[in-house]
């Protein structure tokens, strides 16, 4: 009687752990999730791909070098390109798909 009675408290002890358990990780996994929610509204609307605008400055230099061995002349020629240009993509928030 006694061995039955002790295995049915092990048994018991054993459920009660296995029930704590699955009841903290899904208190754990609500938490975590709603912080990650809570990071996520802080961010806001800060990239939207649809509606965003991007400032471009492009810089190119070309050098050319060029040397004549028959008269010993050497001509050097650097050119810098710069173009600076702006392009809006907007479209509305509700027309987005994420």
């Amino acid at each position: 009687m006694r061995s039955a009675q002790s295995s049915l408290q092990y048994i018991s002890l054993i459920a009660l752990v296995a029930v704590v358990i699955i009841a903290t990780s899904v208190y754990l996994r609500r938490g975590f999730q709603g912080r990650l929610r809570g990071q996520a509204n802080q961010m806001g609307e800060q990239y939207s791909p649809g509606g965003m605008s991007i400032d471009m400055t492009e810089t190119s230099r070309v050098t050319l070098n060029s040397t004549t061995d028959g008269k010993n002349s050497t001509n050097k020629t650097s050119t810098v390109m710069t173009n600076v240009g702006r392009e809006n993509v907007v479209r509305p928030l509700n027309q987005e798909h994420y």
